[in-house]
């Protein structure tokens, strides 16, 4: 039987502002007046397009006024964070923002291309990003001088955390991702529930989960495309884990709500050993690559897909299926070490798990070409417990999410906020 899989790496594509003459012309108005801060028509028009790369999604008059709403409430958001900052010492503000471009570079720059570059060509304003990056950093520090008892026990916390896992190695693990909504005023819990329900269609229709968390979530997360990690199942929230265990690997779940936060989670990965599971198995493979001379002739693939079933027939060895491969020619390189088997994506997970060294895979066809997969090596999994440090950042996130809704609520609360059309 012949397999096919498409692994298609997402790409995030931005919309950029470029300020012109014509635009210059034209009258800024105020859209929100926040402690008689203006947020103006301009800083909206902004971050729309900043918003439209981020999630790869183009605005239309379809879904221009959701957008509008949601790229308002961020600005006020920001503004919030930024005079929360200045309020307990300007200084926050200087510092966050001689790291806010490094932060930028991180989160932007990709495919050998730096933030600017990316940006500039995609014709979004680099200060957008700067002035987000910025707010967000100033807000980790708000917070930690904000409530400095809670950071403080992080070390002793991180400490618990470590010792609970040496005693709990087989419990089972999910990976996640997630994109923490907060509701408002302006959107209240109903409409953000909705807004939840239309980002997990977006995303089942292909949209960046990633790139929406970098904009919508409000949990520390969201600068990491809402990735969690790893996380043990049975500690996680007790309205998250009948969905999850039931979900498929690569689903998103809908919506859940949470003491008033939605939620919104995608499952990555799922150990049930936890620690101790096989998925994390360290594998060498030998492939062999036939490309297909045509991939626009489903004849072609077929033809091709069957030449390489039957040449690769009789092997029994990684050599034989490393030779096989400098035949075929394709450039492609035979032999990959040093993979854990969870890092595969999941259907390629799928069909090397099961197999024992000296067994491969049918021909899968992927974008350049079809393979045949042997495995060759496979050593059972070592357990590695997280570093001290690493569950001091886990923890430190966790607490974060958490103080971030509640802090953020209280100040919307005690804000004046005046919204105009």
């Amino acid at each position: 039987m012949i397999r096919r899989i498409i692994l298609a790496p997402v790409v995030l594509y931005m919309s950029i502002y470029v300020l012109t003459g014509a635009a210059i012309a034209q009258t800024v108005l105020v859209k929100s007046l926040v402690n008689g801060e203006p947020v103006t028509t301009l800083d909206l028009e902004e971050r729309l397009k900043f918003l439209s790369f981020s999630t790869g999604q183009d605005i239309t008059g379809l879904n221009r006024l959701q957008f509008e709403r949601d790229a308002l409430q961020i600005l006020i958001d920001e503004k919030l964070k930024i005079q929360a900052a200045k309020q307990i010492d300007p200084s926050i503000l200087s510092t966050a923002r001689a790291n806010a471009r490094q932060l930028v570079d991180q989160t932007y720059g990709a495919n050998g291309q730096t933030a600017s570059q990316r940006l500039r060509e995609n014709n979004v304003s680099l200060q957008v990003a700067l002035d987000k990056a910025t707010s967000d950093l100033a807000w980790v520090t708000v917070l930690q001088r904000t409530f400095p008892r809670q950071f403080n026990a992080i070390q002793k916390q991180a400490t618990n955390e470590l010792q609970r896992l040496e005693n709990s190695l087989s419990e089972p693990q999910v990976r996640l991702l997630e994109i923490v909504l907060l509701p408002s005023a302006e959107r209240p819990l109903n409409a953000t529930l909705e807004l939840a329900t239309q980002i997990v269609e977006a995303v089942k229709n292909g949209t960046d989960f990633r790139g929406i968390a970098q904009q919508y979530s409000v949990s520390s997360t969201a600068q990491k495309g809402g990735d969690i990690g790893w996380a043990q199942i049975q500690r996680l929230p007790a309205s998250f884990v009948e969905p999850l265990e039931t979900a498929a690997i690569g689903d998103v779940l809908e919506p859940i709500e949470l003491d008033g936060i939605v939620y919104i989670l995608s499952k990555q990965g799922f150990r049930p050993q936890g620690l101790l599971d096989a998925s994390r198995s360290t594998i060498t493979t030998a492939r062999a690559v036939l490309p297909v001379s045509d991939p626009s002739s489903s004849e072609i693939i077929e033809q091709t897909g069957r030449e390489l079933l039957n040449r690769t027939q009789n092997t029994t060895s990684c050599d034989e299926i490393q030779t096989l491969n400098a035949e075929f020619g394709s450039g492609a390189e035979s032999i990959l070490s040093g993979l854990s088997i969870d890092e595969l994506a999941p259907q390629l997970a799928a069909l090397i798990a099961p197999l024992e060294v000296g067994e491969k895979t049918e021909p899968i066809l992927f974008a350049e070409g079809f393979s045949v997969i042997m495995l060759c090596e496979k050593s059972e999994p070592e357990v590695s417990l997280p570093s001290l440090a690493e569950l001091e950042r886990i923890e430190l996130d966790k607490l974060f999410s958490v103080l971030s809704s509640r802090y953020l609520i209280r100040l919307r609360r005690s804000a004046v906020i005046e919204n105009r059309n």
